[in-house]
């Protein structure tokens, strides 16, 4: 009975330490993320998709493609340097230093020509709108086309349609800020040379949804190939 007695005064303990051990669990710590977005607007004759590279990490799982429906992908902000590779040949574009910080959201451009490459780095104000509105903003990447551009917009539901100009005198190689719109599934747009009426391209039939931010990219070679072209909005919002 003795050694009974001292079995359950020396192991007993032993084993409740055992199972509160083992109940015990690990908070998990929530490492500090960035969102990006990248599009390839590489006008070549010959388009050739792309590879998106942080430093030496690859984040494209697959080439982008020219004029590629992009969305925000999650990544570390312990970057320093962003790179475009050609995916079949894996040889390097271009290199570009980049800045990312946690909790916010970026854009990287690939843009100009296969001879000469550029990028354009933004940082992305996604504040929701106002409620039943849209923003949009306009990202001019379009070439040859002489001078700054207006972007306006037309309600093409309107008995009398007329165009509103939301963007003023853009520049080649810029991105303009998100601006308040109604939303509307029949809209007209319209890229003219900045303070004239010459329309130097333009689409009809967009879709813009209410509650959503969107990227209005204008991209292509005026008189070349890839034709000068306002891509489909970008739904640029972060869920």
């Amino acid at each position: 009975m003795k050694i009974v007695s001292k079995f359950k005064k020396y192991i007993l303990p032993i084993i409740a330490i055992c199972f509160s051990s083992c109940e015990k669990t690990d908070t998990p710590i929530a490492l500090p993320t960035s969102n990006i977005m990248v599009v390839n607007a590489l006008a070549t004759a010959t388009s050739t998709p792309v590879h998106f590279y942080l430093d030496t990490q690859r984040i494209t799982m697959t080439g982008l493609a020219y004029a590629n429906t992009p969305n925000y992908m999650v990544v570390s902000p312990n970057y320093s340097a962003a790179a475009f590779k050609n995916s079949s040949t894996l040889a390097l574009l271009i290199t570009s230093p980049i800045k990312l910080t946690a909790k916010n959201s970026y854009s990287m451009f690939l843009y100009g020509t296969a001879a000469a490459p550029l990028t354009l780095f933004t940082q992305d104000d996604l504040t929701d709108p106002p409620p039943g509105k849209s923003r949009i903003r306009l990202v001019n990447l379009a070439q040859s086309v002489g001078s700054n551009v207006d972007f306006a917009i037309r309600n093409d539901y309107q008995t009398t349609p007329t165009s509103n100009v939301v963007v003023s005198n853009a520049a080649y190689g810029s991105s303009s800020s998100f601006v308040v719109v109604d939303s509307c599934t029949n809209y007209g747009i319209q890229v003219f040379a900045t303070g004239t009426s010459t329309v130097k391209v333009s689409s009809s039939k967009i879709t813009i949804l209410p509650n959503l931010n969107y990227t209005i990219l204008v991209r292509g070679i005026l008189g070349g190939t890839p034709a000068i072209a306002i891509q489909a909005p970008i739904n640029s919002t972060v869920f």
